[in-house]
C-alpha cells in the first residue's frame, strides 16, 4: 500500500512541482521528482538550524511545501498509523504495563504516581493508535485534493511531531477512578468514553484484548 500511494504521488504530485522547478530554472537534466521530498528536508534544516527561508526554502512554493509534508504523512500513515491494522495492536505491551501499574495503586499494592518515558516519534504513533485517538475523520491517501490535506488536524508536521508530550492523567475519587489522555497539552477524546475523562473500567473495556496480549504471539499472527 505505501508504494502504491507512493508511486500515484510520485506521478500526481511530486513531477508537477519537479517539471515547474525544472522550467523555472532550467535545470538539466530534468530533475527527478524523488528528489522534490530531499529538498524539502533541506529546506527544514536551514530553517530550524539557521531560521533562513531564502535557501532551499525558495525553490518550493508554499502549495509545493504542503504537498511535500504530506508525502511524509501519508508515508508514516501506512508505516505505522492507522493505515495499517496491525498498528493498532502496537501499544498492547505499553497499556499491559500502564493498567497493571495503575490497578497496583487503585488497590493499594503500590504508591508509585508516576511513570515518567522517553521515547521516539515511533512509539508514541503506537501509543495513540493502539488506543484509536488522534485520528484525521479520511484515510490519507494518495488522491487527495490540496483543500482536504489543508483540513489534516493530526500529523506530523502540525501535532505527532518528534517532540511531542503524551501523558495520561489518573483521576481518584471516593467511588471511582477516571484517565484522561493529554496530547500536547490538549485534551483528546478516547472512542467510547463519554467525555475526555473517561472511566477507568471502560478505559479497561475498550483496550480489550489489548492488555495483557503475546506481542511475539501477535508479530506471527497478525
Amino acid at each position: 500500500m505505501v508504494k502504491k500511494n507512493h508511486s500515484i504521488t510520485t506521478k500526481t504530485t511530486l513531477k508537477p512541482i519537479a517539471d515547474r522547478m525544472t522550467k523555472d530554472y532550467g535545470i538539466y537534466p530534468l530533475l527527478n521528482p524523488h528528489l522534490v521530498p530531499s529538498i524539502f528536508n533541506a529546506c527544514q534544516y536551514w530553517v530550524l538550524h539557521f531560521n533562513r527561508t531564502n535557501t532551499w526554502c525558495s525553490l518550493l512554493s508554499e502549495h509545493d511545501i504542503i504537498k511535500s509534508i504530506y508525502y511524509f504523512d501519508m508515508t508514516i500513515y501506512y508505516k505505522s498509523l492507522y493505515g495499517n491494522p496491525l498498528n493498532e495492536q502496537l501499544g498492547c505491551v505499553y497499556y499491559t504495563q500502564l493498567v497493571n501499574s495503575v490497578d497496583n495503586y487503585l488497590n493499594g499494592n503500590s504508591i508509585m504516581v508516576a511513570d515518567l518515558k522517553n521515547g521516539h516519534a515511533h512509539t508514541m504513533f503506537a501509543i495513540l493508535t493502539t488506543l484509536g485517538v488522534a485520528k484525521n475523520p479520511f484515510p490519507l491517501t494518495a488522491n487527495l485534493t490540496l483543500s482536504q490535506i489543508k483540513q489534516i488536524k493530526y500529523s506530523v508536521g502540525k501535532s505527532i511531531y518528534w517532540s511531542s508530550t503524551i501523558y495520561f492523567e489518573i483521576y481518584t475519587c471516593s467511588d471511582c477512578a477516571k484517565v484522561r489522555i493529554v496530547l500536547n497539552f490538549e485534551q483528546l477524546l478516547i472512542p467510547g468514553c463519554e467525555s475526555e475523562y473517561c472511566e477507568w473500567s471502560t478505559f479497561k473495556k475498550i483496550l480489550g484484548n489489548k492488555i495483557g496480549c503475546d506481542f511475539n504471539k501477535l508479530c506471527k499472527n497478525p
